[in-house]
C-alpha cells in the first residue's frame, strides 16, 4: 500500500509526460518525483522500528566501528569484564576438579 501510494503519482507523471502535449503542473511534478525518494529513505527507519534482526545488525556494526575508533570504549570495557569473569570461573572450576 505504501509502495503504491509513493509510486502511483510518479507513474502517472511519466504517463502524462509521454502521451500528452501539455506538461503537468510544477507542484505535481515535484510531488511525483519526491515521493519515491522519500519512500526509499523512510525504509531505513521503518526497518529499524520493526525488524529486530536489522537492529541487532546495526548495533553490532556500530559497536565494531566505535571499538576501532576509540582506544577505550564502554563496549570494550564490558567485553574485557565478561572475559575476566569467564576466566575466573574456569580457573575456579579447574581448581575444584583437580582437588577432587
Amino acid at each position: 500500500v505504501v509502495f503504491l501510494a509513493a509510486n502511483l503519482p510518479y507513474v502517472t507523471w511519466i504517463y502524462f509526460e509521454q502521451f500528452n502535449s501539455q506538461s503537468p503542473s510544477v507542484q505535481f511534478t515535484r510531488v511525483a518525483v519526491s515521493l519515491p525518494a522519500l519512500n526509499i529513505m523512510s525504509n531505513f527507519y521503518i526497518y529499524c522500528l520493526t525488524v529486530p534482526s536489522f537492529r541487532r545488525f546495526l548495533v553490532s556494526k556500530t559497536r565494531l566501528v566505535f571499538g576501532k575508533v576509540t582506544d577505550k570504549s564502554k563496549w570494550t570495557d564490558e567485553i574485557e569484564a565478561q572475559v575476566g569473569c569467564r576466566q575466573k570461573i574456569i580457573s575456579e572450576n579447574e581448581a575444584i576438579t583437580s582437588a577432587v
